[in-house]
């Protein structure tokens, strides 16, 4: 795969799309919901809390975070 997402661009999945105008933010959703406040997360479904605490990452992976 190319940095950049080319293949992903290209890939026959999205044939169509129109790259220029989702990079313009140009393309409306097709659903907006109606929230209560900005803090609104009705929409979301409900998942019980993890019982077991994060993982750490190895030293070795931490160059797979240097973007971010």
């Amino acid at each position: 795969m190319s940095k950049d997402g080319e293949s992903v661009k290209k890939h026959k999945w999205f044939r169509g799309v129109d790259w220029d105008e989702v990079f313009g933010r140009e393309i409306p959703s097709p659903w907006i919901p109606v929230l209560k406040n900005e803090e609104d997360c009705s929409w979301f479904e409900k998942y019980p809390d993890s019982k077991e605490p994060a993982k750490e990452l190895p030293r070795e992976l931490n160059y797979l975070f240097d973007d971010f």
